[in-house]
């Protein structure tokens, strides 16, 4: 049976855009009704309501029965604040989960770059009965984002499906073949990630990989662009060449001092008692060796 999704755009019309004459319930309702047309494209049973209110929306999800209701919203702060906000009941339920896949599909593709995912009690989170993924797709104070907004409905949704197709294990099924989008560069990138738009750690690995990038390289340039160098691994092991610190063997006899002038093969470790080759064939102690 298909999965239930109700959308429940915004009816605050007295929150106003920074451009375009338009505000909030307008351009969320828009958004909603394209979330429906694509997530039936994608398999799911769908519904949205653009003649009421939160209140209404939230009794007709109740009684449809819906697996998942979505709050979907445009932001306001201090007309500078930019980044895509969503919210759950708590930090480790379903909603906060859809939230997750929601924000890698959604958040690469907004203007703004902080976002966050936090535990709220709006009345949509509290009062609907299937779990609730809230989304604040963006600020509409701030032209920049306002006008993004305005310009990327279809893309908004589509990237939101995206994420619920991601969480339920459904193939994402495009209106259209792939366009011929060009591809940032390594260079890009990087610069993006060192300013937050890709998060961190695993969950950058996972965004980049998502988004058809190869996370090793992009990773490397932000070190190299961070001045951070790879540190070499200093557990010495057989195979290795090393060169002898301290003229003293493990049980601390003095060699020769020709052995500083050489490099010798490790064919033998037994915790930090390792034994040198290459006629040498003298046990040496890890602290007094330098791995090449």
């Amino acid at each position: 049976m298909s999965k239930k999704i109700y959308f429940s755009p915004s009816s605050q019309r007295e929150n106003k855009y920074a451009v375009g004459k338009t505000n909030e319930e307008v351009q969320c309702e828009k958004i909603a009704v394209e979330c429906v047309k694509v997530a039936k494209r994608c398999g799911f049973d769908a519904k949205t309501n653009t003649s009421t209110d939160m209140y209404g929306r939230v009794k007709e999800s109740n009684e449809w029965g819906a697996d998942l209701h979505i709050p979907i919203h445009t932001n306001a702060a201090n007309k500078k604040v930019q980044g895509t906000r969503l919210f759950s009941y708590d930090a480790k339920g379903i909603g906060y989960k859809v939230c997750r896949e929601i924000m890698e599909t959604l958040a690469p593709i907004t203007p703004g770059t902080s976002d966050s995912i936090t535990p709220q009690t709006f009345y949509e989170i509290t009062d609907a009965i299937a779990p609730t993924a809230y989304i604040e797709v963006a600020f509409h104070d701030n032209t920049e984002e306002a006008q993004w907004i305005i310009g990327h409905t279809e893309e908004i949704a589509e990237a939101i499906v995206k994420g619920l197709c991601n969480y339920y294990g459904m193939k994402y099924i495009s209106s259209q073949p792939t366009p011929n989008v060009k591809k940032k560069t390594v260079d890009e990138l990087a610069k993006e990630c060192i300013a937050g738009k890709w998060g961190d750690n695993d969950d950058r690995k996972k965004r980049l990989t998502n988004a058809g990038y190869d996370y090793d390289k992009v990773q490397n340039k932000v070190n190299e662009l961070l001045g951070i160098k790879k540190k070499q691994s200093s557990i010495i092991q057989v195979g290795d060449k090393v060169k002898i610190r301290r003229a003293v063997d493990y049980n601390g006899v003095k060699v020769d001092s020709w052995v500083f002038n050489k490099i010798f093969p490790v064919i033998e470790v037994s915790g930090n008692r390792v034994v040198l080759g290459s006629g040498l064939n003298t046990a040496f102690r890890t602290s007094d060796l330098r791995k090449i």
